[in-house]
């Protein structure tokens, strides 16, 4: 057959799996087992398929590259100017936006070979904690993050549940810019930090779409409120949160200083109020 144009997305629906299995095959990365990367490597040579290194570039509408045209480096002007662009360059990331990805990279081959090692055994769901905000928003670019960090959440929360098991996400801080990427990307059970956030804002882009697992502020309800406080306070996490097309799970994390009389109150309110 002859030489034609296909994407990684055309090859992705031919063989039914995701962009970044067909990705991470063609490029001789972890992640993917045998039988999956040679079906895709055949398929590709069947089809005459030749990464287009170019095409990708352009896909991304970045190539990481300045082009700078002058008639000499023999002038110290010009030397001056080109190590000026040069340095300029670094500062923005044009060099360690690379590093990043490297070191992403081999983060994400470790949590894949974890990933084997678990998946191999009798367990419903793989839980990750990747705590991505402060008290007041993230720690990165919410376009920083959907670009570097996005598609290899996706690529291993895909595998776990290709093994039919369950995406457990916690993560603390603000978050709420992310949420909705991480429900996007298969979250099937996330962990958010209330106390960081707007509850009502964070019930609208979670209620009914992802099994919340609570959070009971352990900055003030737990450690400085009365029992009473804790009632309603639970009473509202139940109310915004609990679902029968999400879920909810009751749970607060108990602390050297939580009150005791606060812990007894939060369980017996969990009993009270939550109930479909």
């Amino acid at each position: 057959m002859g030489k034609y144009s296909v994407s990684l997305k055309d090859m992705a629906q031919r063989l039914e799996i995701s962009e970044m299995t067909v990705s991470r095959a063609l490029n001789g990365k972890s992640g993917v087992s045998e039988k999956t990367r040679r079906l895709i490597l055949e398929e590709l040579e069947r089809i005459g398929y030749r990464k287009n290194s170019l095409a990708a570039t352009l896909r991304m509408a970045k190539s990481f590259t300045i082009g700078v045209v002058i008639h000499s480096l023999s002038s110290n002007y010009h030397s001056e100017l080109f190590d000026g662009i040069q340095n300029y360059a670094k500062t923005k990331g044009f060099e360690e936006r690379d590093r990043v990805k490297f070191l992403i990279e081999k983060i994400v081959e470790y949590n894949f070979r974890t990933l084997e090692f678990w998946l191999n055994h009798p367990i419903d769901g793989i839980l990750f904690q990747d705590d991505w905000g402060t008290q007041r928003q993230l720690i990165i670019n919410p376009n920083a993050w959907r670009e570097l960090f996005k598609p290899y959440y996706k690529e291993l929360f895909d595998a776990v549940h290709r093994s039919g098991r369950h995406v457990y996400f916690h993560t603390d801080g603000n978050t709420i810019d992310i949420i909705p990427d991480l429900i996007e990307i298969g979250v099937d059970v996330l962990n958010p930090q209330f106390s960081a956030m707007n509850l009502e804002d964070l019930a609208k882009i979670t209620a009914g779409r992802v099994c919340i697992r609570s959070d009971i502020d352990r900055q003030y309800i737990l450690t400085k409120a009365t029992p009473e406080e804790v009632d309603l306070y639970v009473k509202r996490i139940i109310e915004l949160f609990n679902s029968k097309d999400g879920g909810f799970i009751g749970m607060g994390e108990i602390n050297s200083d939580s009150k005791l009389e606060n812990v007894e109150a939060m369980y017996e309110a969990f009993e009270k109020y939550g109930r479909y």
